[in-house]
């Protein structure tokens, strides 16, 4: 078997405490595989020197009362004494609620600067989220919470988080737990010490963005702190993955790199080509390594990045280039993050960001033929059986209606023609896998995009 699974209490928990650990963070990602079936990552990252903190399994609890001893899938080394480890394992709920998925592990870094006695705080990594027959997954987490500051310069973080359901995000900071919705006493946020409510001394997160700047660090030593990424869908908060992690701010003098993008954000089309040139220096004139993280990577047809894959002496000039084709239609923008990062005697440099905000639209914007709107219905939506009927309520004669299905990592699933009259038409989706799709209308001078579910779960 790949793994051993057993159903434990909570004392079991006793046996990690004489072991204690040096957690530098972690995040709970969630996966809808059927109607009551789910699927949970935890993730995390540990001090790789300290033997005590390298765990083979961990307990994941659902939130309904059970608890699971499940055992690790991958490790690997990210640098600056960073393990990344991640454990996987299956639960099946008995019914429709919302449920917080957590891990609790008896030991934190010690020595943390805004909590006292952190080697004796529990580390509380915790997910919540609604299960229904409305498919979802929880926001996924590309960038790891790795990166270190000195005193006196900005610090900067994001989690280069996205969504592949297209739903919307948003941040905010949150207190660290040391159980389910337990905040730990004598708690400070970073910014707060030595002095509270210092103008010098400020912590910002971006709501949109997630960018995380710390502007000015004044002691050194290490910091926790914890970042909410909530998920929205029709208004609705529909999941919230919250990661813990270290901040390491050292003592020696530095001063950051940093990463020149043109632009802030750009509304593309498609046919049409974003091209642009990303500027990497660092006035020490160290190693630097530049970055481009994001969702277009994924996407077929990615864009091109032609920054050196390692660090290199800089300054660094690197293009970006993507040609926008059919599939890279969104509804919600794509928020790319570019990174910059210096290396120092023992890899531990400031890091430097900039969030690209790209709005992708199906008409194209370079010629005439932007099309109006399209008056037309769809239901139901989600969709519980084979059929999505389509209702056009524009008067148009003597044409057709041509529609496509797009999945969220830009692949073409189907391709359909009906007529454009305003008779209900239905649409046969027979073998089109649970998910979350895009469907575009179109007829030949108009046109109407939805976001749908196909949520074929049976209870």
């Amino acid at each position: 078997m790949k793994k051993i699974l057993t159903t434990l209490l909570f004392t079991f928990s006793l046996f990690f405490i004489a072991n204690a650990t040096h957690n530098f963070g972690g995040e709970i990602t969630v996966k809808q595989l059927s109607y009551l079936n789910y699927e949970a990552t935890i993730h995390t990252y540990t001090k790789q020197s300290s033997i005590p903190a390298d765990r083979d399994s961990l307990i994941i609890c659902w939130g309904d009362g059970i608890c699971e001893y499940i055992v690790r899938d991958s490790a690997s080394v990210l640098g600056k004494d960073i393990k990344y480890s991640t454990y996987t394992w299956q639960h099946n709920y008995s019914g429709e609620a919302t449920y917080t998925i957590s891990m609790t592990d008896p030991n934190r870094t010690g020595g943390m600067v805004n909590l006292p006695s952190s080697d004796n705080v529990p580390f509380h990594i915790q997910t919540e989220i609604i299960v229904s027959t409305f498919y979802n997954n929880t926001p996924v987490l590309l960038n790891p919470p790795i990166d270190w500051g000195y005193v006196g310069q900005v610090y900067q973080h994001n989690p280069a988080a996205i969504d592949w359901e297209g739903d919307s995000l948003s941040y905010e900071f949150t207190h660290p737990l040391s159980g389910v919705d337990l905040e730990i006493a004598n708690y400070s946020y970073p910014d707060q010490v030595p002095t509270p409510n210092d103008p010098n001394n400020t912590l910002s997160i971006n709501s949109e963005l997630g960018t995380i700047a710390w502007s000015l660090p004044e002691i050194e030593g290490d910091y926790v702190i914890a970042m909410k990424i909530k998920e929205h869908r029709n208004g609705q908060v529909i999941s919230t993955v919250t990661r813990d992690y270290v901040i390491s701010i050292k003592g020696a003098v530095n001063e950051a790199p940093s990463i020149e993008v043109p632009i802030d954000e750009v509304t593309l089309s498609v046919g049409d080509t974003l091209n642009f040139d990303v500027i990497g220096v660092d006035s020490e004139q160290g190693e630097i390594l530049v970055q481009a993280i994001g969702q277009p990577f994924l996407l077929e047809n990615p864009p091109t990045f032609n920054a050196p894959a390692d660090f290199t002496t800089g300054p660094i000039d690197a293009n970006f280039e993507w040609i926008i084709f059919d599939n890279h239609y969104y509804l919600n923008p794509y928020y790319l993050v570019f990174r910059i990062e210096e290396k120092d005697a023992v890899n531990c440099g400031l890091t430097d960001y900039h969030v690209l905000k790209i709005n992708v639209n199906f008409s194209p914007t370079s010629t005439n033929t932007i099309k109006e709107k399209l008056d037309v219905e769809i239901f139901p939506n989600p969709i519980t059986n084979d059929n999505i009927f389509v209702k056009i309520n524009d008067q148009i004669k003597n044409e057709k209606a041509f529609i496509q299905l797009i999945s969220l990592d830009g692949k073409l699933v189907l391709e359909k023609t009906i007529n454009a009259s305003n008779n209900a038409q239905a649409v046969n989706l027979q073998g089109i896998k649970t998910g979350n799709y895009f469907l575009i209308i179109n007829t030949q001078h108009k046109s109407k995009a939805f976001q749908i579910a196909v949520s074929q779960f049976s209870k």
